[in-house]
């Protein structure tokens, strides 16, 4: 017990700055919760003194940044300055396996929980983090598989095409999207309403289009509806937002 409660203790450290400070200082409290031996607890204080150490979380936390940064750039732009004390908390209470999907994942999650507890208010960030997590969602999956999947599919009924998804901006997303890539701080004076994106991955290329909220709606309930008008489902097939399946 003890040989894994000092390897908790040292992959903690190495996860938290703050505790390896803390350890090095000789603050009694930093250890508490991990079963020690004395000697264990000497020689991690010596490890925290180390050098070394400092450059082991720098790298830690390069690391768990770095797919955040890569995969939700426009909701990181969005929260601007806020965003060094908002990943230090999800660091401190988050784990992590080192998996770029899982890891955004999380903090989409660590995100969610700031806004509904009303510790971080952000206009753009729900509308923004959803985009960014439909399109990681698409880039993940087994395009090729799933394509022809859909092109064998048969049946009366209709389901959203599994290569499809549908966000709902509550800003004009085209303008919204344009000043993000750009890089123009917000805040942006933009229409508001209901503005829905089809994303489809069902080509090389990552396609986005504006829909009308009615089909989107449409699109959203398919699974929901016992049949569509012929003419309606061959048109969904054919744009290649809606498959066939059985009942």
């Amino acid at each position: 017990m003890s040989l894994i409660e000092f390897q908790r203790a040292l992959a903690d450290m190495v996860a938290s700055p703050a505790l390896t400070r803390a350890v090095r200082s000789g603050d009694d409290k930093a250890l508490a919760r991990y079963e020690l031996l004395p000697g264990e607890r000497a020689r991690l204080r010596t490890v925290a003194s180390q050098p070394g150490m400092e450059v082991s979380c720098t790298l830690y936390r390069a690391n768990r940044l770095t797919p955040v940064v890569m995969l939700l750039p426009y909701t990181c732009f969005v929260l601007g300055e806020r965003m060094k004390s908002i990943a230090e908390r999800f660091w401190d209470d988050s784990r992590t396996d080192l998996q770029f999907r899982s890891e955004i994942e999380r903090f989409a999650a660590f995100l969610r929980e700031l806004v509904q507890a009303g510790e971080l208010d952000e206009p753009l960030l729900e509308e923004v983090l959803d985009f960014e997590l439909a399109t990681n969602e698409l880039r993940f999956l087994p395009r090729r598989q799933l394509a022809e999947q859909a092109e064998s599919s048969a049946g009366d009924r209709l389901r959203l095409h599994p290569l499809v998804r549908i966000v709902h901006f509550r800003h004009e997303p085209r303008e919204l999207l344009a000043r993000l890539a750009a890089m123009t701080p917000p805040p942006y004076d933009l229409p508001e309403g209901d503005f829905p994106l089809v994303l489809t991955a069902t080509g090389e290329e990552l396609g986005v289009r504006q829909v009308d909220t009615r089909l989107a709606r449409l699109l959203e309930s398919l699974d929901e509806r016992a049949a569509l008008a012929t003419e309606d489902a061959d048109l969904l097939v054919d744009e290649g937002l809606a498959v066939r399946v059985e009942r």
